[in-house]
């Protein structure tokens, strides 16, 4: 799940004065927060045929440490009318937002989203902060320790002072959600480019598949994808790629025309390749 909406969502001018971690959720971010916890309730017991409005079953949070996804849990768990023995919490920095780097000056926020749509959320440095595939390189190793959790957790079940969980529930950022996807799915950096970021409170649920051990994105039902967010994410992004990752042959043909373009018409990469010779 995406944090509720921050101040730093309504006013960009906020990074001024207040850290990116410092950042507090708005009035409408804690009313958010508090439906989606209504929400949460019931997409948790949809497993069970439940349709009670507390929660069958427990519940491992884990959350990123900034004041707004922490409070966005806040409200969740409350909403939630959660007991001591229904849940816990983990907080894991690997799950914190993207280091833009020093947004103090004006025109900062302004110039980083410019450079970000030239160069791509994946690959844009901004000074002093992070791409977005550092971020991809710490959400990888939150997810190798995080299934190390999920197998270790088989053999605790049951045992004396152990708590056991049926859900668990990760609260964080829109970019860490998508690079989340993009690392367990497999998703090509091209793939990740064309998902759009989720709305505040978006939840993004994976089930694991029958037979399998792996798990599918099933909700939304409906992802945008695609330059004018009008393609909904197909099938197999929503399902991992084998370790070979299954890519097709239209994926190097692809490349090697763009490739071919643009050498021909962009005069930079001409000049470069004539100065190798």
């Amino acid at each position: 799940m995406r944090h509720a909406q921050s101040l730093g969502n309504v006013n960009h001018h906020a990074y001024q004065h207040i850290p990116d971690h410092r950042l507090t959720l708005t009035p409408t971010g804690i009313q958010q927060a508090q439906i989606a916890s209504h929400k949460l309730i019931q997409i948790l017991n949809a497993p069970l045929n439940s349709s009670k409005s507390v929660l069958n079953g427990t519940v491992l949070f884990f959350t990123s440490p900034y004041l707004r996804t922490r409070q966005t849990l806040r409200e969740l768990i409350h909403g939630m009318n959660l007991s001591e023995s229904q849940y816990q919490i983990r907080e894991d920095c690997r799950l914190r937002e993207q280091d833009f780097g020093q947004l103090q000056e004006p025109d900062s926020m302004e110039f980083v989203k410019q450079q970000r749509l030239k160069v791509g959320r994946f690959w844009f440095r901004p000074t002093s902060g992070e791409a977005g595939a550092d971020v991809y390189d710490r959400v990888s190793m939150f997810l190798d320790s995080f299934f190390r959790e999920l197998d270790s957790f088989r053999h605790v079940v049951g045992s004396p002072g152990s708590f056991t969980y049926e859900n668990v529930v990760i609260v964080t950022h829109g970019l860490t959600m998508r690079l989340f996807c993009m690392r367990y799915f497999r998703w090509t950096v091209e793939e990740f480019e064309e998902v759009w970021n989720p709305e505040n409170t978006e939840m993004w649920v994976l089930e694991k598949m029958e037979n399998d051990g792996r798990y599918k994105l099933i909700y939304p039902k409906k992802i945008w994808i695609g330059k004018d967010r009008d393609v909904n994410m197909p099938m197999n992004m929503r399902t991992p790629r084998s370790v070979s990752g299954e890519l097709s042959q239209n994926y190097i043909q692809k490349l090697s025309l763009n490739d071919l373009d643009d050498v021909e018409t962009n005069p930079l990469i001409r000049d470069a390749d004539q100065e190798l010779y």
